[in-house]
C-alpha cells in the first residue's frame, strides 16, 4: 500500500475561521504528500478558509443547509461524495462532523460501493464548560461516546483532550494524538515586519511592550480575566485580534484589533503573547504560532499549553503558565517579561526551537499520512 495513492475525504461543518478549520487547510494545502490524495467537504457552508483550499488545488465540496433540521441532507450528501469519489478514509472534524459521518458509513443500508472506508474522527477540545454552549451540543458528545466503539481511528490534537474523552466514555483503545503543525516559514521572526506593525498597528515606540492575544471573543477565552489583567499591569500596552473584538470597549485597558488575516505580521510587532482561556482549548494555533515567530508566551494552564511551553529536557521553557481565571497572575506574569527583555529573548529562541523540533507542519503531515496508509494497509 505505500506505493499507492490514499484517498481521504475530510468533512467539517464549514471553513470560518478557527483553529480546527485552520489545522484541516494546513494539512490539506501544505507540503503535499503525492501519495495522498485530499477531498474536503462543508456540510454548511465554505468559509473564509474556502478560497485557500481552492487555490491549492484541492478539491471542495458545499453540501449546503442550515441548522440540525439540515442533518439528513447533509447525511446524503456525505454518502453521494463516498459514493462517487470512493476514498479510502472519510475523516470527520469535530463532534457534529464526526457524528454525521458515521451515520453516513454505519446505518444499515448500502452506499452502494465495494469497498467502504475507513472512518476517522478529529476531537480537537479538551474539558469544555457545557453550560454555556447549546444543549445539542453537549447531546452530540454524548452520543459521541456511545458511537465511538464503531470507529476506526479517533485522534485528538491534545493529550488534555485525548484524557477528557476517555473520561467520558470514548473508547480508549481507538485514540491516539497527532499535535497540531506550524508552519515555520510563514510564521517567523521578521525585523523589518516588526517595525512596520509597531508603527501602523500598534501605534507604539520602540520601549513599549506589547502583550498581544489573539483570539475570537467566546466565553471559553476569558476575556473578562484578559481585560482584568491588562488593567492590572502597568509595564505593557494590551492588544486582542480576533472575531468580535473590534467590539471592545474602546476605554478599556485591551484594545480590540478585530478579525485580522496578518496573524504573522501581528505577532511579529508584539512582545508577548497572552493566552487566557479558562477552559476546552486542545493545543493552542495561536501559542505555536508565536512560538514560531519567536514570541514569548503567558498561557493558562489549559490542554495542552504546559506541555507546549515547559515540558521537556531538551529544551528550555518557552513562556509562563499560569491558573486559569487568575487576572493577577496573568498580570504578574506579563510583568515579569516585561522588565526582562534578555528573558523575552531567551524564551522567544527557544520557543522556535521547540516548533521547528516538535511541532512542525511537516512533522504533522507525515503523523497523518502514517495514520491514513496504517489503515488502508
Amino acid at each position: 500500500m505505500a506505493d499507492e495513492t490514499v484517498s481521504v475525504l475530510h468533512v467539517i461543518v464549514d471553513l470560518e475561521v478557527g483553529g480546527a478549520e485552520r489545522a484541516l487547510v494546513n494539512l490539506v494545502t501544505s507540503e503535499k504528500d503525492p501519495g495522498i490524495r485530499h477531498h474536503v467537504m462543508c456540510l454548511r457552508i465554505g468559509g473564509a478558509f474556502s478560497d485557500q483550499v481552492r487555490d491549492s488545488g484541492v478539491p471542495l465540496i458545499v453540501a449546503g443547509g442550515e441548522g440540525l433540521r439540515a442533518a439528513p441532507h447533509w447525511i446524503g450528501s456525505i454518502r453521494r461524495q463516498i459514493r462517487t469519489l470512493q476514498p479510502d478514509i472519510v475523516h470527520g472534524w469535530m463532534y457534529y462532523a464526526n457524528l454525521f459521518c458515521f451515520a453516513a458509513l454505519r446505518f444499515p443500508w448500502p452506499i452502494g460501493v465495494d469497498r467502504y472506508p475507513k472512518l476517522v474522527w478529529g476531537i480537537r477540545c479538551s474539558d469544555m464548560d457545557m453550560d454555556r454552549y447549546p444543549p445539542n451540543l453537549r447531546r452530540a458528545i454524548r452520543l459521541g461516546a456511545l458511537c465511538s466503539r464503531g470507529v476506526d481511528s479517533i485522534i485528538a490534537n491534545s493529550f488534555a483532550g485525548l484524557g477528557v474523552h476517555v473520561n467520558a466514555g470514548y473508547a480508549s483503545r481507538k485514540f491516539g494524538v497527532i499535535p497540531n503543525g506550524f508552519n515555520a516559514d510563514l510564521f517567523r521572526p521578521d525585523s523589518e515586519t516588526r517595525s512596520t506593525a509597531r508603527i501602523e498597528d500598534f501605534k507604539v515606540g520602540p520601549d513599549d511592550v506589547v502583550a498581544l492575544t489573539v483570539a475570537r471573543v467566546d466565553p471559553m477565552k476569558d476575556f473578562a480575566s484578559l481585560t482584568a489583567a491588562a488593567r492590572i499591569s502597568k509595564k505593557a500596552r494590551f492588544y486582542a485580534a480576533g472575531l468580535g473584538t473590534d467590539a471592545l470597549p474602546e476605554q478599556t485597558a485591551l484594545k480590540g484589533l478585530g478579525r485580522r488575516s496578518d496573524v504573522a505580521r501581528l505577532l511579529n510587532g508584539a512582545d508577548i503573547l497572552v493566552s487566557s482561556s479558562a477552559y476546552g482549548e486542545g493545543m493552542s494555533n495561536s501559542i505555536g504560532e508565536a512560538m514560531a515567530c519567536g514570541i514569548p508566551v503567558v498561557a493558562t494552564d489549559v490542554g495542552d499549553a504546559a506541555r507546549m511551553l515547559t515540558d521537556g529536557e531538551d529544551h528550555e521553557p518557552a513562556g509562563i503558565v499560569v491558573p486559569r481565571r487568575d487576572p493577577t497572575a496573568i498580570a504578574n506574569a506579563v510583568e515579569r517579561l516585561a522588565a526582562d527583555r534578555s528573558m523575552r529573548e531567551a524564551m522567544g529562541k527557544a520557543g522556535r526551537q521547540r516548533i521547528l523540533d516538535l511541532y512542525s507542519l511537516s512533522t504533522c503531515h507525515d503523523q497523518y499520512a502514517r495514520l491514513y496508509r496504517s489503515l488502508v494497509s
